[in-house]
């Protein structure tokens, strides 16, 4: 599924980009996996590209907040990995929630492949623990990167009417 952001999409999603990582320097929080990224301003903006995009196809409200701890998840209930990789496989952490569903966003700027998602706990197979970049000291540090081909389509959410703004999780 191919999502386009307008102009003022865009716009808005920068802007909560710009406050993300103003208030992250002001709280001193750090990149919470391994080594900082090179560009942590726009890993923000484009991470809210993403979750704008992801909230547009799911047809939910994206909540800007500043409080993330309140919220239940990057649109609704659903967590929003993104990558600027073509062929790039979506990261599922070691304490993500089991029952939260997660979605594969590529892409950059105003157009975004929204590539699959799974639930967290299906994402967790050893087969897909890896450690591309050497950056974990311990295999319990080691993220899973599950594939697009091993994905469910995005449009498959909506068919299960997921309760995206309800789900728990266990």
């Amino acid at each position: 599924m191919i999502v386009e952001l307008t102009i003022k999409e865009i716009s808005t999603a920068a802007r909560e980009g710009l406050e993300r990582r103003i208030g992250a320097m002001q709280a001193r929080r750090c990149e919470p996996d391994g080594q900082p990224k090179a560009d942590l301003w726009g890993n923000d903006i484009e991470s809210c590209f993403a979750e704008f995009a992801v909230s547009k196809a799911l047809n939910i409200h994206w909540h800007v907040t500043e409080d993330f701890s309140r919220l239940p998840g990057d649109c609704g209930g659903v967590e929003v990995r993104m990558t600027h990789h073509k062929h790039g496989r979506l990261i599922i952490k070691p304490r993500d929630p089991d029952n939260r569903p997660f979605v594969l966003a590529r892409g950059r700027g105003q157009r975004w492949e929204l590539a699959g998602w799974t639930l967290a706990r299906d994402g967790k197979q050893q087969k897909y623990k890896d450690d591309p970049d050497g950056r974990f000291a311990s295999d319990e540090q080691k993220c899973f990167f599950v594939p697009a081909r091993d994905l469910e389509p995005v449009e498959e959410l909506l068919r299960r009417r997921v309760p995206l703004r309800l789900v728990r999780d266990t």
